[in-house]
């Protein structure tokens, strides 16, 4: 290989020069030339003078002239073929030994060479750039590549397919620094120049350092080392990595960011668990990486305390404050359901309420309120599982209501008409009715009621409830469920008197001695008794047929089946007169009974009368009596 003369181009004697390393003595050169101005000489070691001759043949042409320039040496031209007389034609070089030389062609103004048709020239690479490794891909555009028997990147031989005789891809050898492309041929080997170079770049995708603005790398950093681990605390929502590149010239992105070497990539957001972050190493040659991953474990939140708590109705005690967990509130009877709303310190966290998965913020379901105290728990469960119990303890009021809503009679009708409020009423039932119930309803079912101060039932008919004429109360009493509440109901009920009797008659007349004549009949008003004269006094015992007659014996009253007074007879007939006056005070009927007492009998002669025996026998008793007195002053002196 002399030299490649691209064609069409004027060169000046200044810009003729060529440098070669080798060549092939065996392969014809050719150029047309035309000479423009000057001559072209060789020099005094024997430069060929190129000169136009005949057109066919080969001449060798030796030329010792001396044109000023010594340092070429050696240059041996061995042969060269003539040029057309007419000063074109088709040029011939060879040579025999190696020549490492820079041919000048000098003496003339310039030459215009046109190109050998069969030696391959190159003017383009595309990518100029490639990995030290080799390896990357490289399209030679030129001319005269077809049938290319080697492509030399320096002084490594390439792989390469010709795609046609101006294109060539190629695949770079490993090398470094900037080296010459260039095609062998049959017709040659193309010439080198800046535009047909190619430069290595660097395969270093290594890093020098990794660091993680919170957290620590496990392992430790080392280039080699591609695979890490770290930790963080639940409050580290986000950290940085500062890479650092082991060749200044790579580059590097951080989850897919671009990153300056040295300086910290944007924040990088920290979910709860595992964190994967990449950091990708650009080599220079643009092809060779290395990737870098650190999964970045944040701890789960063990925060499980509420924020706020409230409830529907009530106020909590003591006020909410997130380390308090127990809490008590209470709330009327009437309130029989309320609800309850937790919001958590921390989002990630869960709530359940008497068991019953709750969200933040909003309220529960309504939760049922017996009387007295209901527990009511509110679990906060955090997101690393840890749970705080808050406790709230609602006392509803018992009730105090002691109303009725309802109250009837089982005879007779409530005056007013029922209604709660009213409390006092009458009611009037005929003297048939000598009994009845009260049913009384409560208007709270947990109320309780007494009529009399018996319990009944509410919606149930008290006991009967015997009724005298006249005025009768009846009390009905509630008491709430409080125990303290009470409500009395007052029914004033009136039983009809019985209806005025005009019976006066007796239903028996007997005296205290004999009987009466004739026998006695209630009808029989006159009636006779016959006493001894001994006899000086008589009571008569009458009974009324009503009870609620009166009697008087002789104008002086006497209760029915009672005896009279006794009532003096003298000898002869007396009247007793028995007057029954009816209840109805107005009819009356006389009963009378005629009592005869003997006349004492006639003194008989010889016989002493009953008063001359009474004398007699008390001048006896005197007559005793004297001599007694004296028989015991005797005994006495």
């Amino acid at each position: 290989d002399l030299f490649t003369i691209p064609p069409g181009k004027t060169y000046t004697s200044a810009g003729l020069e060529y440098d070669h390393t080798a060549y092939d003595n065996t392969v014809a050169h050719t150029a047309t030339i035309s000479l423009l101005s000057g001559e072209p000489t060789g020099d005094a070691a024997g430069m060929a003078e190129i000169r136009t001759g005949p057109s066919a043949g080969t001449v060798p042409v030796q030329s010792p002239r001396n044109v000023g320039v010594a340092s070429l040496s050696p240059a041996v031209v061995t042969r060269m073929n003539s040029l057309s007389a007419s000063g074109g034609g088709v040029l011939y070089l060879g040579g025999h030994a190696p020549l490492d030389a820079t041919y000048i062609f000098a003496e003339f103004t310039s030459v215009k060479l046109v190109g050998n048709t069969n030696e391959p020239s190159v003017t383009a690479v595309s990518p100029a750039t490639g990995s030290a490794a080799g390896g990357s891909s490289v399209v030679i555009t030129g001319l005269n590549f077809t049938g290319a028997t080697s492509v030399v990147f320096g002084t490594a031989a390439a792989s390469f397919v010709v795609n046609d005789s101006t294109q060539i891809s190629a695949t770079a050898p490993a090398g470094t620094g900037t080296v010459d492309i260039r095609v062998l041929t049959a017709g040659g080997i193309s010439a080198t120049s800046a535009a047909v170079r190619f430069t290595y770049l660097s395969a270093n995708a290594n890093l020098s350092a990794l660091s993680l603005s919170a957290g620590t790398l496990s392992p430790a950093f080392a280039s080699a080392t591609t695979s890490y681990t770290a930790s963080v605390a639940n409050a580290t929502t986000s950290l940085t990595v500062t890479p650092i590149v082991a060749d200044a010239t790579a580059s590097v992105t951080v989850n897919g960011v671009a990153v300056t070497s040295g300086n910290a990539s944007g924040a990088i957001a920290l979910a709860v668990g595992s964190n994967t972050i990449t950091t990708v190493v650009m080599a220079p040659d643009g092809t060779t990486t290395k990737t870098y991953t650190v999964t970045v474990t944040r701890a789960a939140s063990s925060n499980a305390n509420l924020s706020a708590l409230s409830l529907s109705s009530g106020t909590l005690s003591p006020a909410f404050a997130s380390a308090t967990t127990s809490y008590t509130a209470s709330v009327v009877n009437a309130t029989m359901s309320l609800t309850v709303t937790p919001t958590v310190a921390d989002t990630t966290a869960s709530i359940t309420v008497n068991g019953v998965a709750v969200t933040s913020g909003n309220a529960a379901g309504a939760i049922a309120l017996a009387i007295g105290s209901n527990t009511i728990t509110t679990v906060v469960t955090a997101q690393n599982g840890a749970a705080i119990t808050y406790t709230v303890t609602v006392t509803r009021a018992a009730s105090s209501n002691a109303n009725l809503s309802a109250l009837s009679l089982s005879s007779g009708a409530l005056a007013p008409a029922f209604a709660s409020a009213t409390t006092s009423y009458t009611a009037s039932v005929a003297n048939a009715t000598t009994s009845l119930t009260v049913t009384p309803t409560v208007a709270d079912a947990t109320a309780s009621v007494t009529v009399n101060g018996v319990a009944v039932t509410s919606g149930n008919a008290s006991d009967a409830i015997s009724l005298a004429d006249g005025a009768n109360t009846v009390t009905t009493v509630v008491t709430a469920q409080n125990g303290t509440s009470t409500q009395t109901y007052t029914i004033t009920v009136n039983r009809a008197q019985p209806p005025v009797s005009n019976n006066a008659n007796l239903d028996g007349l007997s005296p205290s001695v004999s009987s009466l004549s004739p026998w006695f009949a209630t009808a029989t008003t006159a009636y006779s008794v016959l006493v001894p004269t001994s006899q000086t006094s008589i009571s008569v015992m009458p009974t009324a047929s009503d009870a609620g007659a009166t009697i008087t014996v002789n104008g002086v009253s006497v209760n029915s089946g009672s005896a009279s007074g006794p009532q003096s007879l003298n000898v002869g007939d007396n009247i007793i007169t028995v007057l029954v006056t009816a209840p109805d005070g107005t009819t009356t009927r006389t009963y009378t009974v005629t009592v005869t007492r003997e006349a004492p009998a006639p003194p008989v002669a010889g016989v002493p009368t009953l008063a001359e025996w009474a004398l007699g026998l008390f001048a006896l008793l005197l007559a005793g009596c004297a001599a007694v007195l004296a028989h015991r002053k005797r005994a006495m002196i």
